[in-house]
Parts: structure tokens; C-alpha cells; sequence
């Protein structure tokens, strides 16, 4: 366990921080600022943020099994969160997660798959001025929750929503595909199929 007293700092190194098998709690109300990045590279990773705390920058080295990777017990600020393997994340109800610079959240890249469980609390990831660039990886929603950032589509991307799962994403940026192709998909059909309610347009807007 860490506790971030408020207005307090954490430097650490250009290196990772690799939180192996273990699960890495965050308490307080202060800042982790760190150059290197917190690392999830084992399955077993987990890390519990338990309060208000600010957290500069998140990757993952490894897939990390259900029930373990990002649990956030409480509204928080994550500035950069790089997702390169699979990842799940549980937010707790009523909570949000925020970049809080308004410059990036998150980097879905290539084999990256962010997966908000069914097991989860259904939070709120993301604010309007929040970033969500898809880079060939996959978001995964399985249960009902609302995404405020805005999207961008850098290469072939995915989005697969659960049956009988609402995603909102009320973000109202206009998401313009390129020339990448954006997968939008659910395991049901009909009124038990998965269903996203945006409030943008999703545009053609290349030949």
C-alpha cells in the first residue's frame, strides 16, 4: 500500500514500476507522479485505487486475468493509460475515472483489450475533454456504463458490447473513421443483443 497524503508527490524513475503478481493499493488524496510507468506484467497483476488519487502514467506487459488488473474503488485521475495486452477494469458505481490534463487517457493499441467486466460496478470513464485513441486494439464492455471521452480511430479498431449491455457514450466529438475500419459488435441479436447510445456521428469520412 501506498498513501498519497494530499498535495503530496511520488517521483519515480524513468523505469517501470512492475506490480507483478500482487495487488498495489493507492490511498489518499495525493498525486503518484512518475516518469516510468506503473506496470501490469504479470496475470495476477492488480492495482486498487482507494481514493481521489492522481496517477500519471499506466501500461500493461502482460495479460492480466479476471477479477484482477485495474480496480478503482473512488473517483480518480489516471493521465495516460497505455493498453497493449488484455486489461480489466472495474469501476466502482457512481465513480468516474478522468485524465484530468485533458491531453490523452487512453492508447488502445495493437492486441491491446480493455475489458470492463460484468463483474464490475458499472462506473463512468472519462470526461469531455478525455481521449480515447483507438490504435488497432479492442474495448470490451460487459456491463452497462457510460464513456465520456471522445473517440479517435488511428487504425482497424473494435468495440464489443455484452448482451443486454448499454454502453452510453456521451461525448458529443464527431468520431471520423479515416481509412481504418471500426468494428462495432455484439455477441446477441435483437433486444438481447449488446446496444452503444452515442451522442456523436460516427462519419465516412474518407474514400
Amino acid at each position: 500500500t501506498i498513501n498519497l497524503q494530499s498535495n503530496n508527490l511520488v517521483y519515480q524513475d524513468t523505469g517501470n514500476l512492475d506490480i507483478d503478481g500482487n495487488t498495489l493499493t493507492l490511498e489518499g488524496t495525493g498525486r503518484f507522479q512518475n516518469t516510468g510507468n506503473l506496470r501490469f506484467n504479470n496475470a495476477n497483476s492488480k492495482l486498487t485505487i482507494s481514493n481521489a488519487s492522481t496517477i500519471d502514467k499506466i501500461t500493461t506487459g502482460a495479460n492480466v486475468n479476471s477479477g484482477k488488473g485495474l480496480d478503482i474503488d473512488d473517483s480518480c485521475t489516471i493521465t495516460s493509460l497505455t493498453v497493449t495486452n488484455d486489461l480489466p477494469v472495474d469501476i466502482a458505481s457512481g465513480k468516474t475515472v478522468n485524465s484530468g490534463s485533458g491531453a490523452k487517457d487512453i492508447s488502445l493499441d495493437s492486441s491491446g483489450d480493455l475489458q470492463f467486466e460484468s463483474s464490475g460496478g458499472g462506473g463512468t470513464w472519462g470526461g469531455s475533454n478525455d481521449t480515447i485513441d483507438l490504435n488497432g486494439g479492442t474495448l470490451t464492455v460487459s456491463k452497462t456504463m457510460t464513456i465520456a471521452s471522445k473517440f479517435t480511430v488511428n487504425d482497424d479498431s473494435t468495440i464489443g458490447i455484452a448482451n443486454g449491455v448499454t454502453l452510453t457514450a456521451n461525448n458529443s466529438t464527431d468520431v471520423n473513421i479515416g481509412p481504418n475500419t471500426l468494428t462495432i459488435e455484439s455477441a446477441g441479436t435483437g433486444t438481447q443483443g449488446g446496444k452503444i447510445t452515442p451522442s456523436f456521428d460516427i462519419k465516412f469520412d474518407n474514400a
